[in-house]
C-alpha cells in the first residue's frame, strides 16, 4: 500500500500546481477516448464535428495525425502501451497507461490531455491504483472546470478504499474531496470524508448548523474556502456489542474559524449541509 499511497500524494501535489490552468475541452467539442487498439495499434474515426483530418501516423501504441476544425488545424496524440487492446471506444479502465492531447498548429499556446493510469496491486504491493487528470490550458480554455483529477486506491482483499478528488475553473473556485473506507473486521468498520470548495458566487453568505449540545454555526462570504469534515467508527467490544462514534466539523479555512460535533453513541453524519456540500456521506 505503501507503493499507492506514494504515487497518489505525489500526482496530488503535481494537478495542484497545475490548477491555473483553464478547462474547455479538445477542439469541436470532440469527445475524449473515440478510439480503439488492436494489438498496439490505434484506429480512430474522423470526428464528425471536425472539418477533416489528415492520415494518420502511427506506431506499436502510438497514433497522430492532423484535426480541422473550424479552418484551424490541431494535432491529435494518442499514446497505449505496446500491444494494448481496446476492443470498445473509450474503455481503458484495465491499460496502465493512455494518453489523449491536442495542440495546436502554428505555435497557439494551450494543450488538451486527458491522461489514465492504472496499476494492480500485487502480494507485496496490495491495492490497485487508478488516476484520471484532464488538464487543459491556453486556446482550451473556457468556463467550467479547469482541472479533473480522480484518484483511487483499491485493496478489496483487506476492505480498504482510498479516492481523492480535485476540480478548479482556474481562478479561485475549486472542489476537493478525500474520502477513505477501512475494514476492521467482521462488521467492524471506519470511514472518513472530507470535502472542500470555495465560494465564488456575487454576495454569496450561508450558514452552518451542526445538531448536538456542543453544536454552533459559523459564517462564510464568497471567495471564502470552506471545508466538511465527518469521521464515524463502529468497534466490537466485549459481549459483541458495538462502540459507536462519530466525528463532524465544519470550518472555514479562510478565516480559520471552526465548529465541531462529536457523539459516542452515534456514527453519524450529523445534520450534513447537502446544499452546499451534496450527498451527504454514509457509514
Amino acid at each position: 500500500m505503501r507503493r499507492a499511497n506514494k504515487v497518489l500524494l505525489t500526482m496530488g501535489s503535481a494537478m495542484l500546481i497545475s490548477s491555473g490552468a483553464a478547462m474547455a475541452g479538445p477542439p469541436g467539442s470532440i469527445a475524449y477516448g473515440g478510439f480503439t487498439a488492436s494489438s498496439g495499434t490505434v484506429s480512430a474515426a474522423c470526428p464528425g464535428t471536425a472539418d477533416s483530418c489528415g492520415a494518420a501516423i502511427t506506431g506499436n501504441g502510438f497514433f497522430q495525425r492532423s484535426i480541422v476544425v473550424g479552418g484551424t488545424t490541431f494535432f491529435q496524440t494518442i499514446v497505449v502501451p505496446t500491444g494494448a487492446n481496446v476492443t470498445t471506444s473509450g474503455d481503458i479502465a484495465n491499460l496502465a497507461f493512455a494518453d489523449e492531447n491536442f495542440v495546436q498548429q502554428g505555435g497557439g499556446t494551450g494543450i488538451s490531455d486527458n491522461q489514465h493510469l492504472f496499476a494492480a496491486g500485487t502480494t507485496s504491493n496490495p491495492g490497485d491504483f487508478t488516476a484520471d487528470t484532464a488538464i487543459n490550458s491556453g486556446w482550451a480554455q473556457g468556463s467550467g472546470d479547469v482541472i479533473v483529477l480522480s484518484q483511487d486506491v483499491v485493496d478489496a482483499s483487506a476492505g480498504f478504499n482510498l479516492g481523492f478528488s480535485l476540480t478548479g475553473d482556474g481562478t479561485n473556485t475549486t472542489s476537493l474531496s478525500v474520502t477513505q473506507d477501512v475494514s476492521l473486521g467482521g462488521s467492524d468498520s471506519q470511514k472518513f470524508d472530507l470535502r472542500q470548495l470555495t465560494a465564488t458566487a456575487a454576495g454569496d453568505t450561508s450558514a452552518f448548523s451542526l445538531a448536538g449540545p456542543t453544536g454552533g454555526t459559523i459564517s462564510w462570504a464568497s471567495g471564502q474556502v470552506i471545508q466538511a469534515v465527518w469521521m464515524g467508527q463502529a468497534v466490537t467490544t466485549a459481549g459483541s456489542t458495538q462502540q459507536l462514534s462519530g466525528f463532524q466539523g465544519y470550518t472555514n479555512v479562510s478565516s480559520s474559524s471552526t465548529v465541531s460535533y462529536t457523539d459516542q453513541t452515534a456514527t453519524g453524519p450529523f445534520n450534513y449541509d447537502t446544499t452546499d456540500f451534496g450527498t451527504a456521506p454514509t457509514f
